[in-house]
């Protein structure tokens, strides 16, 4: 009886420690994945304020010219 205790004790310490490793193999690979997308975002608005400023469209023309000299 104290052998099959003894195995599955063991058994069950074996699966706590897998879990625990893969928890942090998750932990991981989801922080990489933030990462990317972080980069993604930030890389595509870069690309959105340049083909702004190059076409542009944001610039507003003078509205009110002082022509007294």
């Amino acid at each position: 009886m104290q052998d099959h205790i003894r195995k599955i004790t063991d058994k069950s310490v074996k699966i706590q420690s897998q879990e625990a490793r893969n928890k942090a193999l998750m932990t991981s690979k989801f922080n990489g994945i933030k990462k990317q997308a972080r980069q993604v975002r930030k890389g595509a608005n870069v690309a959105s304020k340049y083909y702004q400023s190059m076409t542009k469209t944001g610039y507003v023309d003078p509205q009110f010219m002082d022509n007294k000299k």
